[in-house]
């Protein structure tokens, strides 16, 4: 589905330059459940933007599904992000005057898909909040409003999912119950899930752990 080869970024070329990535080669198949993880400055965000065409490399080839990314045209790049990425936010990213419901009905009408109302609560149904479709972010405990972001992101049926620290802001509990609605939706559909953390709990679920340091993949491994 997605593949690195020799991924460089550099912010502030031929000034104090950053280098975030450096030469990444990379795979990733179709229905993956895998984590990027590192410490602080490792490439993590700079892999999962360039990955969710949300930025592009300074170097480097980024093949999604066969097709070369850096060939693309910004319209052709929204289009993939409109149709074929779902992405869950750390911060959830909600909108607050709208309800759950349409929250959710919000990324179907972005990605000029038809759609019926049956859709919008089955997939709320599939995160366990379809009693909470008429309720208001502010009315939702955090670990709600992550399961409305979950539901925002698959309600479109994306081929990839991109979720950045998406239980750093809740209890254990919650997180725990976070990442088996995800590892539950992996499962389900034909879905390919990458996630960005420095949450144990969330490399214990994963099924590949991909270890970043100073740009570079320092381990790659199936567990």
């Amino acid at each position: 589905m997605i593949t690195f080869k020799k991924i460089t970024k550099t912010y502030n070329p031929g000034k104090i330059e950053v280098h975030a990535l450096k030469d990444v080669d990379i795979t990733i198949e179709k229905k993956e459940f895998m984590t990027i993880f590192g410490p602080s400055g490792s490439g993590k965000t700079t892999f999962l933007n360039i990955v969710g065409c949300l930025d592009v490399a300074t170097s480097g080839e980024y093949l999604f599904e066969g097709e070369r990314i850096s060939d693309l045209k910004p319209i052709e790049l929204s289009m993939i992000r409109r149709e074929k990425i779902g992405f869950i936010f750390q911060t959830y990213n909600l909108i607050p005057v709208l309800t759950a419901y349409e929250n959710v009905e919000i990324a179907m009408i972005l990605s000029r898909k038809r759609y019926t109302k049956d859709d919008i609560y089955k997939t709320l149904e599939d995160v366990g909040i379809a009693d909470l479709a008429d309720r208001l972010p502010r009315e939702m405990s955090g670990g709600q409003q992550q399961r409305v972001s979950i539901a925002r992101a698959l309600v479109k049926s994306p081929k990839l999912i991109l979720a950045d620290e998406p239980t750093a802001n809740l209890d254990s509990e919650n997180a725990m119950s976070i990442m088996e609605v995800m590892k539950a939706m992996n499962e389900k559909y034909d879905v390919t899930f990458v996630f960005s953390t420095h949450d144990p709990l969330v490399m214990e679920f994963a099924r590949r752990l991909v270890k970043l340091k100073d740009g570079k993949i320092e381990e790659d491994r199936l567990k």
